[in-house]
C-alpha cells in the first residue's frame, strides 16, 4: 500500500524525498509537488502509516512553512 504526498512549495518537494529517502523509505515523485511514499511491508499497516507520519511531523518541525496533504 501507498501513501501519496501533496506538498505546497515545489521546491520542498526534493527535501521532502530526500529525507524520506536518507531513512531508507521507498519513495518516488509524482508530478512536481508529489510523492508516493510506499509503506514498509515488513510492518502491519497501522505500524508503517504511523512511522511514516512521524517522519513527516519531523520533517515539517524544520519545515514550517510547507504545508503537506496526505491521501
Amino acid at each position: 500500500m501507498d501513501i501519496e504526498l501533496r506538498v505546497s512549495d515545489r521546491q520542498a518537494t526534493a527535501s521532502l524525498l530526500d529525507f524520506f529517502q536518507r531513512r531508507d523509505m521507498p519513495v518516488r515523485l509524482q508530478g512536481e509537488d508529489g510523492l508516493v511514499v510506499q509503506l514498509p511491508e515488513e510492518l502491519q499497516e497501522r505500524q508503517a502509516r504511523h512511522e511514516i507520519e512521524l517522519l513527516l511531523r519531523v520533517w515539517q518541525l524544520m519545515n514550517p512553512d510547507v504545508r503537506v496533504d496526505v491521501n
